[in-house]
């Protein structure tokens, strides 16, 4: 799968859940491209998708979102109250 030419965003969005459910190795580099999208919930769905599916090649992008996301962050609260 090189691209997903879907008519809408809403049923782009539902052939990436579709495909990160079904861990479908070889649509990961179309959704690595929609994991940068504009649009935030094609951006969170295609990062959820890519995390199910959780090929090394999507490390760079997920640990990307998380840090822009500060999700690290509450990790090093819980580390620094002990």
């Amino acid at each position: 799968i090189a691209d997903i030419s879907a008519p809408d965003l809403e049923t782009k969005i539902a052939i990436i859940e579709a495909l990160g459910g079904a861990r479908y190795k070889e649509a990961v580099p179309m959704i690595e491209k929609s994991a940068v999208n504009e649009d935030l919930l094609l951006r969170k769905v295609s990062l959820f998708a890519l995390s199910e599916i959780g090929t090394p090649s999507s490390e760079a992008i997920l640990m990307a979102a998380a840090q822009k996301a500060n999700f690290g962050g509450s990790f090093q609260l819980i580390k620094n109250r002990r």
